[in-house]
């Protein structure tokens, strides 16, 4: 084919696309291209589940089970088609553009919305793992059974007290990550409100699992410049929390009650719970529900697979008894103990989230990235992995300063109302002097005077 031929077959090819709102890279033929991207984003209307929910912005649609249909493959090899197009050419991927204005039209409809009385609200939120059911169920069975509520009664789940005023990322950070006993910053996450199917997500994530984005919904509003009270406003609302692009663990978020402001303190509660967290890295919920029956039920080799692998998940660490685990097992206290490590430390640095480091040559323990100022890079040496000249560690960036006032949350209790620094060292938050007292002794080791100029 001659190059004029080509030309008029782009040509063609591109009049036969004509996208009502994005711009396409010029090579861009549209190749694997979902359709509702070349639609207009102000005449959208969301894809709904049959129980009128929508999820990652409502783009794809649900099969009759009400489960979202992603295909990945496509997915895949969009990006694989399209990656070196618009890796540098503004204004950015089409999905990503069309999402974007999806996001700002949503931005809008929550600065109207007046949730002042709601901010000082305290929440009580059940959080519940579904598909990983009470009563074991085989792999097989649990992947043939995709109905809504097929499997029964949810084994894993949490009851907890909160503001409704709490910033949506210190939520993630330093309630849901330590109240379900998953690792802090070591993978990226969604909200999702399910009216329209918004998500909201951490700003500038560098996780692995970023790779995976486009399978989840392209782009999001940024979590910390929203609040709980902008996703749920009463009791019966619900949310859902995606946590690990890669692994797809989910969770459902209910309302179960919002208190009076009168009986409203801000402070973040344990109330009661069921089950140990999934183990990280270990293929989403489905799957972690197969493995507790191969734990508990299955033959010596599947036991001894899974205990393998809760071994080396770092949310497990130092919580066999006896080289073995409860998987039914919660404690409040212990729970609430990890929360209050959780709102004792600083927020998390998403920027510079946990991940694997293989030395394979010994002296080379260091860290290429940039690192802004208060920040520093920690490593954690697993003795397990490691040996003498090629150590492996969990690396992660960690800030010294203090938490943003729009994060910020009280050390001692966890409410994010009425908060002054510590007048000592100015790097961590109280919301009165009675819980500055209280947190002493934990924040004392830590507390450096600020140093004056002389």
């Amino acid at each position: 084919m001659s190059r004029a031929a080509e030309r008029r077959l782009l040509q063609f090819l591109k009049d036969i696309l004509q996208p009502k709102y994005v711009k396409l890279h010029p090579d861009d033929l549209g190749t694997y291209l979902e359709e509702i991207i070349l639609e207009d984003p102000d005449d959208f209307i969301p894809n709904r589940d049959p129980y009128g929910e929508a999820r990652s912005w409502g783009l794809r649609p649900y099969d009759e089970d009400g489960n979202e249909w992603v295909d990945l493959m496509k997915i895949m090899n969009r990006r694989m088609y399209a990656q070196m197009m618009y890796m540098s050419w503004e204004p950015g991927y089409p999905e990503e553009q069309f999402v974007k204005a999806l996001a700002i039209k949503k931005a809008e409809k929550l600065k109207a919305m007046d949730i002042n009385d709601l901010r000082r609200r305290d929440f009580i939120i059940k959080i519940s793992m579904p598909d990983i059911p009470s009563k074991f169920r085989t792999l097989d069975y649990v992947r043939t059974h995709l109905k809504k509520g097929a499997l029964g009664d949810n084994l894993i789940y949490r009851r907890f007290k909160v503001s409704g005023g709490i910033n949506l990322e210190a939520l993630q950070d330093k309630v849901i990550q330590p109240v379900m006993g998953w690792e802090r910053n070591l993978h990226a996450y969604v909200f999702m409100e399910l009216t329209e199917g918004a998500c909201f997500g951490p700003r500038n994530p560098s996780t692995v699992d970023v790779a995976h984005k486009g399978t989840i919904c392209y782009d999001w509003l940024k979590a910390d410049d929203y609040v709980l009270a902008h996703l749920v406003q009463k009791k019966g609302d619900k949310m859902e929390y995606l946590y690990d692009f890669g692994d797809r663990f989910l969770h459902w978020l209910e309302v179960e009650d919002v208190l009076p402001v009168e009986e409203s303190d801000g402070a973040v509660v344990v109330l009661e719970g069921r089950g140990m967290c999934p183990a990280e890295n270990s293929s989403g919920n489905r799957t972690w529900a197969g493995k507790m029956y191969s734990y508990y039920h299955g033959t010596p080799e599947e036991k001894q697979q899974v205990l393998r692998e809760m071994n080396y998940a770092p949310n497990y660490k130092g919580k066999s008894i006896d080289g073995r685990y409860d998987l039914l097992r919660f404690s409040v206290d212990e729970c609430q103990n990890d929360i209050a490590v959780a709102l004792g430390s600083h927020s998390s640095v998403r920027s510079g989230g946990k991940q694997y480091v293989q030395q394979f040559y010994p002296g080379s323990l260091h860290f290429g990235g940039d690192r802004k100022k208060g920040q520093s890079i920690s490593k954690t040496f697993d003795p397990e992995t490691m040996c003498e000249d090629h150590p492996n560690y969990l690396q992660e960036t960690i800030s010294e300063r203090r938490d943003r006032t729009k994060v910020a949350l009280c050390a001692a209790c966890g409410t994010p109302h009425d908060l002054k620094a510590c007048s000592r060292c100015k790097t961590i938050w109280y919301c009165g002097s009675a819980h500055q007292k209280q947190h002493w002794r934990t924040h004392k080791p830590t507390c450096v005077p600020i140093s004056k100029p002389t």
